[in-house]
């Protein structure tokens, strides 16, 4: 059995997509932020326009045999893309921590006051609280 081949126009659209894909790996392994956000928004606009293509394409039109193993590819990915992010991210706190230990925020910090939060503080403008 023969797989019908794709159309053209979905096939550009889809290669498009993949193309974009390897150029945010290439970004989250470089580790440059104007890369990184740069390629964000392109398969961001990659994918907005193979979605309004795709909605526009009847069902019958298109083999998603095809087109389901590739995208699934994408997807699955993009979430370890996503996980090698919040890793970086990690990283880079703890590098923030130990180089500036000014910048890290105690608001939550346990026993600063108190279990729940910091108990309430009159400024003297008023003596008497009204429900």
């Amino acid at each position: 059995m023969l797989i019908p081949k794709l159309p053209d126009d979905i096939e550009i659209k889809l290669a498009q997509l993949e193309a974009q894909f390897e150029a945010v790996v290439a970004a989250v392994n470089s580790g440059d932020p104007v890369q990184l956000e740069q390629a964000g928004l392109t398969i961001r606009q990659a994918a907005v326009d193979f979605t309004g293509m795709m909605q526009s394409v009847p069902a019958d039109k298109v083999a998603s045999s095809q087109i389901k193993p590739r995208l699934k590819k994408i997807a699955n990915a993009l979430a370890v893309q996503r996980v090698n992010l919040i890793r970086r991210s990690v990283v880079v706190d703890r590098t923030l921590q130990a180089m500036v230990p000014a910048a890290v925020d105690d608001s939550y910090k346990p026993g600063a006051a108190g279990p729940y939060a910091s108990a309430l503080k009159q400024s003297g403008a008023f003596k008497l609280l009204a429900a």
